[in-house]
């Protein structure tokens, strides 16, 4: 005979799943509020992240919390000499090297030089862990994501999805990679399928002012081309060479190593593993700045 079993409102139930967090975003979102630099600005700021992250891992009905961050270098910076060029004359908020010291000091956080928190987040996916970013670049990366406009736990495949409503294209998984080997990052100022033209302003305001502009497939172009695709990646390469002739996979493994979230990494020979079109191994030396 089984006996009843009272729970309090204080009993706790454990569900294995630890929130790994981009914490890039936290700390930026909150140092763009609390500018200023004196205590009250950082006092409020460190209340205001503690309180963001715990309704997260709330949301996410998660154990326990992993922070991950970015340092101030990049091995992507290596690769090519535009990277994130568009962000080159933002001001960075006062406090921002304070939030980040502050989220070591009390919380279980990661870090790597050379590597962006989105690709410790691709190293650190496992099972039980739980995605939360806003950055949609992590959508490539399978397994279970806490969508932020929800705040839903929901599970990304390896193979993904395009779906069109509107105007708004959401892309995920391998298929949201080959997406966005197409269209490129223009928050990251990353080409993809595409060449940049020096143009002048013929009219209005700017008149004789020179600017660049991007030249290539756009998001709606990309969708049409991979949504019903049987390979979307043969459909990827044969854009490539298209615009690119015999230096089409050399351009597109550079434009997809600068999109891909690194998942592999041995940190004793600070080494990552490349994505490469054919599927071949290849690693990528981070100190050395050359492929292996």
């Amino acid at each position: 005979m089984f006996e009843d079993t009272m729970f309090d409102e204080n009993t706790v139930f454990k569900t294995g799943l630890t929130l790994h967090i981009d914490a890039d975003t936290v700390v930026y979102a909150t140092a763009c509020i609390f500018n200023e630099d004196d205590d009250d600005s950082r006092e409020n700021m460190a209340r205001h992240m503690a309180n963001k992250i715990s309704k997260l891992q709330t949301a996410a009905d998660a154990d326990d919390v992993v922070c991950f961050l970015t340092t101030r270098t990049n091995f992507r910076d290596d690769l090519v000499d535009d990277y994130k060029a568009n962000r080159a004359d933002t001001e960075r908020p006062i406090n921002l090297a304070w939030g980040k010291q502050w989220l070591t000091q009390n919380y279980d956080c990661r870090w790597q030089d050379l590597l962006e928190a989105d690709d410790l987040l691709g190293i650190y996916a496992r099972e039980d862990a739980i995605i939360w970013s806003v950055d949609k670049d992590l959508r490539q990366i399978p397994g279970l994501h806490l969508d932020d406009a929800t705040q839903r736990v929901k599970e990304i495949t390896y193979e993904g999805s395009l779906v069109k409503t509107g105007k708004k294209i959401y892309f995920d998984g391998m298929l949201g990679f080959y997406f966005q080997c197409l269209t490129g990052d223009s928050t990251d100022h990353i080409l993809g399928c595409a060449y940049r033209e020096e143009c002048t302003y013929k009219s209005g305001a700017k008149i004789g002012q020179q600017y660049t502009k991007r030249v290539g497939i756009g998001p709606v172009e990309a969708y049409n081309l991979l949504v019903d695709a049987e390979d979307p990646l043969a459909v990827v390469i044969e854009q490539y060479e298209e615009l690119h002739d015999t230096d089409a996979m050399y351009n597109l493994e550079l434009q997809a190593n600068l999109l891909w979230m690194v998942r592999e990494y041995m940190p004793v020979a600070g080494q990552i593993q490349r994505w490469t079109f054919d599927g071949r191994e290849e690693w990528y030396s981070l100190e050395g700045n050359q492929i292996l």
